[in-house]
C-alpha cells in the first residue's frame, strides 16, 4: 500500500506547474539601444503556455505598458516601433531602439503560465552598462588559456597524463 502511494506521488511530480523569474539583468548595445533580460525557469508547462506583459515605471510615476502577450492593445505608442521582444524557454528579453534618459524607471517582467504569476523589476539608469563588455574580455582570456593548457599537455611540459 505505501509502495502505491510512493509511485502515486512520483508520478504526479512531473506535472506539478512551476515558473520562476531567477534573474533580470539590463545593459545598452553598441548601438545605445537597451536590452533587459529576464530570465526563468518553468516546470509543468510549455512555451505556448506562457504569456509576458513588459512595463516601464517612468521616474514621474506613469505605468507605461511596453509590449504584452497578457495585455494587448494597451501598449504605449512611446514604444509602438522600437520595442521588440523574444522569448524562449529560458530567458524573455526586451530590446528597446533609441534608448534615452526619458526611458529611465523601473522596467517589469510579468510572467503567466496557466494559474502562476511571476514579476520582477529593475531599475535602469541612462548610463547603464554596456552588453558583454566584461563577457567578451574573459570570454577570450578563458579561451586562450585553455589553448594555451592543451598545447603545454600536448608537449608532455604538464604532468596531466598517464604515466608510460
Amino acid at each position: 500500500m505505501i509502495q502505491l502511494l510512493l509511485l502515486s506521488v512520483v508520478a504526479v511530480l512531473p506535472i506539478a506547474e512551476g515558473l520562476e523569474i531567477t534573474k533580470m539583468a539590463a545593459c545598452s548595445t553598441k548601438t545605445n539601444d537597451l536590452r533587459v533580460d529576464c530570465n526563468y525557469k518553468m516546470t509543468g508547462s510549455t512555451l505556448a503556455d506562457i504569456k509576458y506583459t513588459w512595463s516601464l515605471l517612468t521616474t514621474k510615476n506613469q505605468t507605461l505598458v511596453i509590449k504584452s502577450t497578457i495585455t494587448s492593445g494597451k501598449e504605449s505608442p512611446t514604444f509602438k516601433n522600437r520595442a521588440e521582444v523574444n522569448l524562449t524557454d529560458m530567458l524573455l528579453r526586451l530590446i528597446i531602439t533609441g534608448f534615452g534618459k526619458s526611458e529611465e524607471g523601473k522596467y517589469m517582467c510579468v510572467l503567466t503560465s496557466k494559474s502562476k504569476v511571476e514579476n520582477r523589476t529593475i531599475s535602469v539608469q541612462h548610463a547603464v552598462a554596456k552588453c558583454d563588455a566584461a563577457g567578451c574580455v574573459l570570454g577570450s582570456w578563458m579561451l586562450s588559456l585553455v589553448l594555451a593548457l592543451t598545447a603545454l599537455q600536448a608537449q608532455d611540459i604538464l604532468p596531466c597524463g598517464g604515466f608510460n
